[in-house]
Formats: structure tokens, sequence, C-alpha cells
């Protein structure tokens, strides 16, 4: 059994994997396969054909934009119509993170603005293994406001600015 673990980033071709042709690629990877216990990535063991994918999804209790449900349901739908596995693990409001490397990515959705405040109080105190994580080039798909929580700032209209966790260099 060959078992190899792959890096999301830029267009790599891994053989007999079951890939539907798509517009827009659901995984891309770069450089050659490595392996490594403390990987931040999945693995892949190509002597079954199969990819299992485990996404941490940052606070649906909080930010329960209808668009997130249904963007974590597509992306599922269409890691299975690859063959990948996939398991969605919610990290909700009073979760602690306790590893960066638990999930191969993560994502994080959008709300009002008074969601956004109080889902920032809770993402402030994951923020350090958030950080490990980024550092560690674990992957994040941020929508909306989720984009915007992560940041440096955001200026909600006629109201203060408020600090983001500062994983990107963003200000909006």
């Amino acid at each position: 059994m060959s078992v190899y673990t792959a890096f999301i980033g830029s267009e790599y071709f891994v053989p007999n994997w079951k890939i539907l042709p798509t517009s827009i690629p659901l995984v891309t990877f770069s450089g050659a396969l490595q392996t490594g216990q403390n990987s931040p990535s999945f693995t892949v063991d190509m002597s079954k054909n199969s990819l299992k994918l485990k996404i941490g999804y940052l606070y649906p209790d909080i930010l329960q934009s209808p668009c997130d449900r249904a963007n974590i349901e597509v992306f599922t739908k269409r890691c299975k119509w690859r063959d990948i596995d996939v398991q969605v693990c919610e990290i909700n409001a009073h979760d602690r993170i306790i590893s960066a490397s638990k999930y191969d990515f993560y994502y994080i959705g959008g709300s009002n603005t008074e969601a956004m405040n109080y889902c920032l109080k809770h993402l402030k105190y994951n923020e350090d293994t958030l950080r490990i994580a980024t550092l560690a080039l674990v992957p994040m798909l941020a929508i909306n406001c989720g984009y915007q929580l992560i940041g440096n700032y955001f200026q909600p209209h006629n109201k203060a600015q408020i600090e983001g966790i500062k994983l990107l260099n963003i200000n909006s």
C-alpha cells in the first residue's frame, strides 16, 4: 500500500483519480507528493484510489447565512462525485480547536454585523491555533464576513471599526 500526503496549492496531476471534467478545479496540488505525520494535509491511499478530506466548519451556530450550508453541501457533493470522502466537523462557539492540523482546511462563512461581533469573541479564543494552521499552510475558505473577521479590521457603515484576528493583511 502506498500512502502519499498531498498539499493544496497549484495544479498537480495525481494518477488513477476519478476527476470529473469541470470548469473550476475542486482540489489542486503543488510540488511533489510528500509524506509526513505532522503535515497539515490530507492522505491519499493510492492502492484504494481514495481521498479523505476533513473540513473544520467554523461557527455555523453563529454565522448562519443560508449560503454557508449550501456552500458546504455543494463542496461535499462535488467531492463525492470524485470519490472523495468528506467529513464536515462543526466548530461551534464554545469549542476549542486543539490541533492546528486536525482539519485539512477551514471554512468560515458570513452573517450580519451583530453576529460578527459575537463570533469575533469566540474566534479570538481559537486565534492562536488558527494562526499556527495558517503558518502551516492549512487552507481556509473565508466567505463574506468570515473574510473580514480574519483580516486586520473591518469598518461597518456608521459604526466603530472592529478589529479582526489578523490572519490576513486586509482591511475592509
